[in-house]
């Protein structure tokens, strides 16, 4: 909920659903719009990961592309819980 109140600085320029096979979310930020990161949060039913893509400075003109963040959307995978040595 608190997301959706407070989005960060780089949603100004879109807010877009994301998912990669049991993983869904969203992306803040367009990267065609260059802004300085993207903030990508994918969600489970256990728990969730976020993590950002800075733009600034990034090589590519046209910023982070179609391909680059299929790749590390495809890469994020659950693992299991580690056990805890008694």
């Amino acid at each position: 909920m608190l997301k959706s109140i407070a989005p960060a600085k780089a949603a100004e320029s879109g807010i877009f659903n994301l998912q990669n096979g049991s993983l869904r979310g969203f992306q803040q930020g367009s990267p065609g719009a260059r802004p300085d990161q993207l903030l990508v949060t994918l969600y489970w039913d256990e728990g969730n990961v976020e993590f950002t893509l800075w733009q600034k400075g990034y090589r590519n003109p046209a910023g982070v592309t179609q391909p680059e963040r299929n790749r590390i959307l495809q890469s994020v995978r659950k693992v299991g819980t580690p056990e805890v040595a008694a």
